[in-house]
């Protein structure tokens, strides 16, 4: 068995036009399971989250992944869809097309993973005359054709009906159990509680943990913490 390694954030400071967004924070976590990043509304849960996956540039301070997780085996889910205007089956070809996968093996995936998320009735479809969920399925489906090893969620489920909740949190539970890192911020303790082992907690900025799930619930690390799990 291949030894676990270490995703490490080393007293990093993140600023935009000289405001403080992100530290300095310290903290290190697995590189397998599913480590949930939580806390109060603008307390820096996506920064940390855009800070990891390189699109936030630390003031101060390193960010080290394991090899196996450079930026072309990441994949990002923001919490408002993004998508080409192009049709389904277009929106979930291209990134094997620009990684150089041939014609015939992106067929196979494009087929497999559009039923897996029932988007196989929708290949023609425009992307942006989709439901909301339908969105949030499709840029998921198409984050995962590419087999990352980290992904990140930024509340992959906000404003989902429950089905479509469902659907995305067994598609990433399935990718986790294969090996995937996914670092996941939800202002859901229950969708926390359902697919998460750890979690960081946020607030202004500063990250205390990771701490396992119960532990966290049953002792708040900080006021702030408790304060926070008393009010959702």
């Amino acid at each position: 068995m291949v030894a676990s390694a270490m995703i490490k954030v080393e007293d990093v400071v993140v600023e935009r036009r000289g405001k403080r967004l992100l530290g300095p924070v310290t903290f290190a976590i697995n590189d397998k399971g599913i480590t949930a990043v939580v806390g109060p509304n603008g307390a820096g849960k996506s920064t940390l989250l855009r800070l990891m996956h390189g699109l936030e540039r630390p003031r101060y301070g390193h960010l080290n992944l394991p090899i196996h997780m450079r930026p072309q085996q990441q994949a990002f889910l923001f919490q408002h869809p993004i998508l080409l205007r192009r049709s389904v089956q277009q929106n979930l070809i291209l990134p094997l097309k620009l990684r150089g996968v041939t014609t015939e093996i992106r067929e196979q995936e494009v087929v497999k993973i559009a039923t897996e998320f029932g988007l196989n009735k929708l290949m023609e479809q425009d992307a942006f005359l989709l439901s909301g969920g339908e969105k949030q399925k499709l840029t998921l489906a198409r984050a995962l054709i590419i087999k990352p090893n980290l992904l990140f969620l930024d509340e992959p489920s906000a404003n989902l009906d429950r089905p479509s909740t469902l659907i995305i949190e067994n598609a990433v539970k399935v990718v986790a159990d294969q090996g995937c890192k996914v670092i996941l911020a939800s202002h859901s303790m229950a969708q926390v509680k359902r697919l998460s082992e750890d979690v960081l907690f946020i607030s202004d900025g500063i990250v205390n943990g990771p701490f396992l799930v119960p532990d966290f619930l049953q002792n708040p690390p900080t006021g702030s913490a408790k304060d926070w799990l008393e009010d959702i």
